[in-house]
């Protein structure tokens, strides 16, 4: 049997689908399994191992690899967890038997002609995670149950690019794909005072290299600096493996919504997420070492989440706020 599965969207979207990823494997243990992935994800391709093949999407490139594979191989199943324009193109293409996607991305006729097998689930009661483990479970009559986790697996490289780390430090990843959900300048630096300060913890800088996540980067590094709290700065500097690996060994990791939260979170790190415009209904990390401060109701933890959120500016979030869930956390290890 040969299942494709399309996942076109960003780094944080598809390690939330590596638990779907997780129980499609244990449902078809023979199966051969082709993951499509878009542009930067690809990182990711050696830490999935419930798969048998990745071919990754090059925007601007002429993909015949991919292309060749799609028209050539006879799939059994497909699965469209993306929804765009270009998933569908590859999903017609592709022609199995049976093809699978969210009930909300068949709205046009060529859309209900190509996806006939849809998945009903609503992205707006669930988690990002379980919305795509409902597609897991729609691809079977009989689903496997969902095998324990972490389900991404990052291999030892030869890699030098962590060696300077010290045996215990945290992890502060400001930066995210979306401006506003940065956080300031000022929060940062008062979270890290206190963590040199009151824990004796060194600082790893995590980020991309990005341009304009390191503009955001820049004050807080020479903030850092003016202050004399030692910091390792990783940022734009290593692949995202090895960010991988310096989240997972720290022992404590603070971030705004983003891949490196979702990182933390698949590794059950203690970590502290915050968010302002985007919803922790549907991205939060839910396992016990988590904490997580909203903008919309900054002076507390908040451990319950609806699907209607109050956004609010990242601003509002003190960093006393911040404070007070690192010093709960670090008590408890």
């Amino acid at each position: 049997m040969n299942i494709l599965i399309l996942q076109l969207k960003r780094i944080g979207d598809t390690i939330l689908t590596a638990p779907a990823l997780s129980q499609i494997r244990a449902t078809f243990p023979e199966a051969k399994i082709t993951l499509v992935l878009h542009g930067p994800s690809g990182q990711l391709a050696d830490a999935i191992p419930q798969v048998d093949e990745v071919i990754v999407y090059q925007t601007k490139k002429t993909n015949g690899k991919l292309w060749g594979k799609l028209m050539f191989t006879h799939w059994h199943l497909a699965a469209d967890f993306t929804g765009t324009d270009r998933s569908l193109l590859m999903t017609m293409i592709a022609r199995a038997s049976l093809s699978f996607t969210y009930k909300r991305y068949r709205k046009s006729i060529l859309a209900r002609m190509i996806y006939n097998a849809p998945v009903t689930a609503s992205a707006r009661d669930l988690s990002t995670v379980d919305f795509h483990l409902a597609m897991s479970m729609r691809l079977s009559s009989r689903p496997a149950p969902l095998p324990t986790g972490p389900h991404l697996r990052f291999l030892a490289e030869d890699s030098t690019s962590l060696n300077p780390l010290p045996k215990r430090y945290a992890v502060l990843h400001p930066g995210t794909a979306r401006d506003e959900k940065y956080w300031t300048t000022d929060g940062w630096l008062d979270v890290a005072t206190h963590l040199h300060q009151s824990h004796q913890l060194p600082i790893v800088v995590t980020g991309s290299s990005d341009q304009r996540e390191q503009d955001h980067l820049n004050p807080i590094r020479d903030g850092l600096d003016q202050r004399d709290i030692p910091f390792t700065d990783l940022s734009g500097k290593i692949s995202l493996t090895d960010s991988a690996r310096a989240i997972n060994n720290a022992e404590l990791v603070i971030t705004v919504d983003s891949a490196a939260m979702h990182l933390a979170a698949q590794f059950s790190r203690p970590q502290v997420g915050l968010f302002g415009p985007t919803n922790p209904y549907h991205w939060a990390p839910t396992h016990k070492d988590a904490r997580v401060i909203l903008a919309s109701a900054p002076d507390k933890v908040t451990s319950s989440f609806v699907p209607k959120h109050d956004k609010a500016p990242m601003a509002a979030i003190p960093a006393s706020s911040v404070i007070s869930a690192i010093d709960d956390l670090l008590r408890e290890q």
